[in-house]
């Protein structure tokens, strides 16, 4: 799925501040290593990373701990991967 198509789909994600979460990210991922980028990418990997999102969400946030969030953060998690990645190029 494309950026535009996200946003399209999903108008919270839409809302978001993506040039504050950009310039932040770009600073914070600089230590992610490339494998671990490439690993939320990889759409094979989506059940795992789904129920990682979901037990972190029960953990720090109860109320907010539904699939439809845990979904939206894997979302995020896989876009936010992509645009480092393609930073980095």
């Amino acid at each position: 799925m494309d950026y535009n198509t996200l946003m399209d789909k999903n108008s919270s994600i839409a809302s978001l501040p993506w040039d504050e979460i950009t310039a932040i990210g770009k600073e914070k991922f600089e230590a992610v290593p490339k494998e671990t980028l490439q690993f939320a990418v990889n759409t094979a990997n989506h059940d795992q990373m789904f129920k990682s999102a979901l037990e972190s969400l029960q953990q720090t946030s109860p109320k907010r701990a539904t699939f439809e969030e845990a979904e939206k953060l894997v979302e995020m998690m896989r876009e936010s991967a992509k645009l480092v990645l393609d930073a980095r190029k």
